[in-house]
């Protein structure tokens, strides 16, 4: 309980410096299908456990926080797995469209109910309604990916049907538009 209260206290911190705009982002030139393919190893025991395949396509380059960008995809696969019955299958995919790069997070899953779908990415929403924190998270995981996201100056949509599954579409800026990176900021200070 103390471990889960700690982790909900580091939530609510990264959603309020998002939301303040108060969020430092060290941002720098990364493979995000290889970031992808680190986050998958990271849930290879639990996917397994839970009979779902998981595999990471394409490939793309982009300026973003890995630790955050890292976070994100977290979220978004362990809420993909979770989801998604034994013999079912999430695929992310790194799809470069200069200047932007989209990263699809798509399962085979149990999908959305069409009445939650437009508010999946508030604070303290769960798609379902039956599980309860020790069972399905605080809530936040999505309004967290929301923020982030935002915060490297992308968009997110989600398109779920209940069922068949539900396909998350992140598009973030390859390049850090208007934004300086954390070596960019490092050079000015030294100046």
């Amino acid at each position: 309980e103390v471990g889960q209260l700690a982790h909900l206290v580091e939530d609510l911190q990264t959603l309020t410096l998002a939301d303040s705009a108060r969020l430092v982002l060290d941002r720098r030139s990364l493979e995000v299908a290889d970031l992808a393919r680190d986050v998958v190893r990271s849930h290879e025991a639990r996917a397994t456990s839970a009979g779902v395949d998981v595999d990471v396509q394409g490939a793309g380059v982009a300026e973003v926080d890995e630790r955050r960008f890292r976070q994100v995809l977290g979220n978004l696969l362990d809420n993909a797995i979770r989801h998604t019955p034994a013999g079912g299958s999430v695929r992310i995919t790194v799809s470069p469209d200069h200047p932007t790069l989209a990263v699809t997070v798509a399962d085979t899953g149990e999908g959305i109910a069409p009445e939650v779908l437009p508010t999946v990415l508030d604070r303290f929403r769960r798609a379902d309604t039956s599980r309860s924190r020790s069972t399905g998270g605080s809530g936040l995981g999505l309004a967290i990916v929301r923020s982030l996201v935002e915060a490297h100056g992308g968009t997110i949509e989600v398109a779920s049907e209940p069922g068949e599954g539900t396909e998350v579409v992140l598009v973030v800026p390859t390049v850090a538009d208007g934004v300086a990176t954390s070596a960019e900021r490092r050079g000015s200070r030294q100046t």
